[in-house]
């Protein structure tokens, strides 16, 4: 039973993500059938594959561009870091980096938009 693998996970106020299908007997009520039920947490980074920033390079110091770099290692993960560089007098350039990789953690994604603004900072499956 989908409930008794995953009920720890389970209790009031948490966030969690449920996998699954809806089952539709003809003879019964529909019922969601889980097989999987994941920490909000780890379905970000489950299912979270770029973490996308958005800013205009020439209004970040070298400094704050290093600090960007470190705490990206600090959050080593598997998701893409996407770069939308963006400057008023020229089109978005969009950059991967291909040195780094970042988790899709919350601790992460709360410093990058606090560094950098709510709106410029998402995430893509």
């Amino acid at each position: 039973d989908g409930y008794e693998r995953h009920k720890h996970l389970i209790y009031n106020d948490s966030l969690v993500f449920l996998e699954g299908a809806i089952s539709r007997r003809p003879d019964e009520d529909p019922k969601i059938m889980v097989s999987q039920v994941l920490k909000i947490e780890e379905a970000r980074n489950t299912f979270s594959r770029q973490i996308h920033l958005a800013f205009d390079p020439l209004e970040r110091t070298t400094r704050e561009l290093d600090d960007l770099y470190q705490l990206a290692r600090r959050y080593a993960g598997p998701c893409q870091l996407v770069f939308h560089l963006r400057h008023s007098k020229s089109p978005e350039k969009i950059v991967l980096a291909r040195n780094i990789r970042v988790s899709a953690n919350g601790d992460f994604l709360t410093s990058l938009k606090g560094q950098y603004g709510e709106s410029n900072v998402w995430f893509t499956k």
